[in-house]
């Protein structure tokens, strides 16, 4: 089996995953194994207070202390 027949349904598993956390009533964050952000949900966005930009320039625990500070 060629590689490019294995391309089309990992994107159709990645834009089920990616809609999946995307509409997650939970906050959700992205990780790298460094634990930078790399990603977050809105739920996650609005909990945090940091938005999308600023979200990617920090890492895990800062922003979740953050969180823990807004509560």
């Amino acid at each position: 089996m060629a590689k490019s027949s294995y391309i089309h349904p990992l994107l159709d598993i990645e834009a089920a995953v990616r809609s999946l956390l995307e509409s997650a009533p939970v906050p959700v964050a992205a990780l790298s194994r460094s634990g930078d952000v790399l990603g977050m949900n809105a739920r996650m966005q609005e909990v945090s207070g940091y938005s999308p930009s600023q979200s990617l320039q920090k890492k895990f625990l800062d922003v979740l202390h953050n969180v823990v500070e807004r509560d």
